[in-house]
């Protein structure tokens, strides 16, 4: 099937876009660091200076440690299934983009990024039988390179490794979470209506995906993907040792929850109330 094709709502992406880089600046627990820092270098009350490297020294050590991180990581994120707990076929399974692939222009192929686990999960999930269909949904997400289309790269990828065209469906033109809800819901309705379907996105972003789906009206079963918590584990390198990465994965739940914020705002999205935490096969 091939991709639905247009230019979008410019204004709406441009709005998003903005407002999401003003959102990531200001919400980022290393701005708030390197602020302090300054403030702390650079005032001139030595006891307020004192304050302030302080509490950048508090935040750092905070938002480093990765026992607090996986502990409230673990009430957000909606857990992974385990293969076995599959037992029914699903009519199809919907893949969201957002960092899986772009093409890189200097070797003219594409080039696989951060959120692979997505693809890469629709692909077993459909050669094991356990999906009948995959959709894709992600279009540019960019003001600029407008023609670089999530979906109908990795639709070209899926094709040219295999799986038949027949068995794909694809809508470029979402820009974002609730453009993936809206857009793909009328795939769904033309193609799917009333049968049983698999959310296939990452465990971080699995509660604000549903929430805009079920906006919809879509009762979707989430499977989600390169989940950050699992087993809980506690060692003494979880307690005492500082990972930088871990300031990136609290940037990138700070992100999830400003952006559910504002979708409830907009209208977008459900109550987390009515957001379950239902496992595939169950």
């Amino acid at each position: 099937m091939v991709c639905q094709e247009t230019n979008g709502i410019i204004l709406e992406v441009a709005m998003f876009f903005y407002i999401s880089k003003i959102f990531s600046f200001f919400l980022s627990p290393l701005t708030w660091i390197i602020v302090l820092l300054f403030l702390g270098a650079f005032f001139k009350n030595p006891k307020k200076s004192k304050r302030f490297l302080i509490a950048s020294f508090i935040l750092l050590l905070i938002f480093s440690n990765s026992l607090i991180l996986q502990e409230i990581l673990r009430k957000w994120e909606i857990p992974a299934t385990p293969a076995e707990e599959i037992k029914q076929e699903y009519a199809a399974g919907i893949v969201l983009g957002g960092g899986i692939v772009t093409r890189d222009a200097n070797i003219d192929r594409l080039a696989f990024r951060d959120n692979t686990d997505r693809l890469l999960q629709a692909i077993w999930l459909y050669q094991t039988g356990k999906i009948e269909k995959i959709i894709l949904s992600g279009g540019s997400g960019r003001l600029v390179y407008r023609d670089m289309r999530e979906a109908s790269m990795m639709r070209k990828y899926l094709i040219e490794t295999g799986i038949p065209e027949k068995d794909i469906y694809c809508d470029s033109l979402s820009d974002n979470t609730h453009q993936n809800a809206l857009y793909t819901s009328e795939i769904v309705r033309d193609h799917f209506a009333g049968k049983p379907l698999l959310l296939i996105t990452s465990g971080l972003h699995m509660r604000r995906a549903l929430s805009c789906f079920r906006k919809e009206k879509m009762q979707l079963v989430p499977f989600s993907t390169n989940n950050i918590t699992g087993v809980r584990r506690i060692g003494l390198d979880m307690v005492l040792i500082p990972r930088a990465e871990n300031i990136i994965l609290w940037q990138n739940f700070i992100h999830e929850l400003a952006g559910y914020g504002m979708y409830m705002i907009m209208g977008y999205a459900t109550s987390s109330s009515e957001v379950t935490e239902d496992k595939a096969g169950k």
